[in-house]
């Protein structure tokens, strides 16, 4: 009964995320999301929902390997976005826009795959950047809740006295 249960919810939280993606991405052309996107045609209007991260001009969402459950501030998952930028660029981009939409810096790691960590109040994301094959660049932007302070393990239990 209970895996059932965690089945049925894991289901509904899927089809809500999904949902929440195509209501985010809208759309003027009458078209869907999914279409827009197989088409090209899904560009920065559709980040409208995403109002708290900086999305660079042009890009592009990769609905295939985007997730997102709730809106507004309170989103988390992965955006996954294509941009036309080289890798430089992209990392110059966050590393200049994050603080303006109040993210702080945590870590950056700037590599053949950009690594960089920043937080906003209770909220932690990590963008990766990857070069893409026929150029440009892929953002993948994860944001989560913060998780609680991790204490440190207790010490190893010493055993005292004589064993025979």
């Amino acid at each position: 009964m209970i895996y059932r249960l965690s089945v049925l919810f894991t289901a509904v939280l899927l089809i809500t995320g999904c949902e929440t993606i195509d209501r985010t991405l809208g759309s003027s052309s009458g078209m869907t999301s999914t279409e827009e996107y197989a088409a090209g045609t899904a560009s920065i209007s559709g980040f409208s929902g995403f109002a708290d991260v900086p999305i660079p001009a042009g890009a592009k969402m990769d609905l295939s390997n985007t997730l997102v459950f709730g809106t507004g501030e309170s989103w988390s998952g992965r955006l996954v976005k294509n941009v036309n930028m080289n890798m430089a660029e992209t990392y110059d981009f966050y590393l200049s826009n994050m603080p303006s939409f109040g993210w702080r810096q945590i870590t950056v790691v700037r590599s053949d795959v950009s690594v960089m960590t920043y937080q906003r109040n209770n909220r932690i994301s990590t963008i990766t950047l990857r070069p893409r094959g026929l150029g440009g660049t892929q953002i993948q932007f994860n944001v989560s809740p913060r998780g609680g302070e991790v204490s440190p393990p207790p010490p190893p239990v010493t055993s005292s006295g004589n064993h025979s």
